[in-house]
């Protein structure tokens, strides 16, 4: 039986539906590299398969239609890479290869249920623990490249603590890695998109000076490194469009059909929280320039929130980006459970709003928050199933007539 795992890219007319039709409307899940690995409390290769396979299966029976599947956190990989090492939450050793392909096994899963695939990429953390990264072949760019490492107001390097330290989107040569890393993933492996995470300047930024370490500062000041003569805030998000950019001219060339996407953060602009005034992350010039296909801001608050609305912010995102389509909502599912959780109603409230607003669908944090009571949402919000939302690309139409075909093949008519 033929399988629907990749992008509707047509072009004709559309006479009958609109992308907004109930047939389309990508229903995804973010899947941690937690979830499939110390959540199983096991480094059995059989234990942690047969979790990513349980919880593939409730997106299945849930009728959502796309996967974003974790293969890379800290600069290392749960899949076979050519440039970092293996993640030590598969073994319990850095580098050490755990018997089989996280990403392959997935890809494999994925396709067997008819899922689309994204992997799920963290881009500038480098490594979260008090603990440095152990020995290990390749060795990590913690050690190898200490000068990665962002650095504050006073060019002290950021030092190792329970969350995250980045590297520089300021240093050319972390941009270079992590193309490599990208097109790495990209060339070896069949999945549907690319989809990153952590595509951003550290916490703090603009309070704290993230990233003013030597290598920034001369790029800064050289025409060469600022060639608009750009002031430095504006000079830091072009660092993360330079990187964008370079994503999408490199695989556009060897996979051009692969969709590109991107979590943000769910505020746009605030000076206490948001992408672009406090670490520099200004998405919304690459949805406009088509850079990526679709992003999906992290949209983790309540409706009725009075500074942070989930229904405003995602009409905020519509209405600056001006591509429904190309705005998926982020949602919080793992609020809803708990004594002090929002409850499975808030959630089908915002998955309403998502639909009045005409969007092109949403992605649930995360898997393993898809069970106790979300059958209850599941069997109210998607009685039926749905194709993923179309990739409508510059100068692109989608022939929505002739797919009719996929439609009867997944039982949609």
């Amino acid at each position: 039986m033929l399988i629907l795992s990749s992008f509707i890219s047509i072009s004709f007319v559309c006479k009958k539906e609109t992308l907004q039709s109930s047939k389309y409307e990508t229903r995804g899940v973010w899947v941690t590299r937690w979830d499939y690995t110390t959540k199983t409390n096991s480094t059995d290769p059989d234990i942690q398969k047969a979790e990513i396979h349980r919880l593939f299966k409730i997106a299945k029976d849930s009728n959502l239609n796309s996967l974003f599947f974790q293969v890379r956190g800290q600069f290392d990989a749960y899949y076979n890479s050519n440039y970092e090492p293996w993640a030590e939450t598969l073994t319990d050793n850095l580098g050490v290869y755990p018997g089989w392909d996280p990403l392959e096994f997935a890809i494999e899963e994925s396709k067997a249920m008819g899922l689309q695939l994204h992997a799920w990429i963290n881009i500038f953390s480098l490594w979260k623990g008090k603990a440095p990264p152990a020995s290990s072949y390749p060795t990590h760019a913690y050690r190898s490249n200490p000068e990665w490492l962002a650095a504050d107001i006073d060019g002290v390097p950021m030092k190792l603590n329970n969350h995250y330290v980045y590297a520089n989107p300021g240093n050319p040569e972390v941009r270079k890695h992590v193309l490599n890393v990208v097109l790495d993933i990209v060339n070896n492996y069949d999945i549907d998109g690319i989809h990153f995470d952590y595509i951003r300047y550290p916490e703090n930024s603009n309070n704290l000076g993230y990233s003013s370490d030597s290598i920034s500062i001369s790029q800064f000041n050289s025409h060469e490194g600022n060639p608009d003569s750009l002031e430095w805030e504006d000079w830091q998000r072009r660092n993360i469009h330079l990187f964008v950019e370079s994503v999408k001219d490199s695989v556009s060339i060897v996979k051009p059909n692969i969709a590109l996407s991107a979590a943000v953060l769910g505020k746009y602009r605030s000076e206490s929280w948001s992408g672009y005034d406090v670490v520099y992350q200004d998405a919304v010039p690459w949805i406009e320039k088509g850079w990526l296909d679709f992003i999906v801001p992290m949209t983790y608050s309540r409706r009725e929130n009075e500074t942070s609305s989930f229904t405003k912010l995602i009409h905020n995102w519509n209405k600056r980006t001006g591509k429904p389509t190309s705005i998926l909502a982020g949602i919080a599912a793992y609020r809803a459970n708990g004594e002090n959780g929002w409850g499975w109603k808030e959630i089908a409230y915002q998955i309403d709003d998502v639909r009045k607003e005409r969007i092109g669908g949403m992605v649930f944090f995360n898997a393993t928050a898809l069970e106790s009571d979300w059958n209850i949402v599941q069997k109210k919000m998607f009685k039926e199933r749905a194709l993923p939302q179309p990739i409508l690309r510059q100068n692109d139409s989608v022939d929505l007539t002739s797919a009719q075909a996929i439609y009867s093949v997944l039982n949609l008519e």
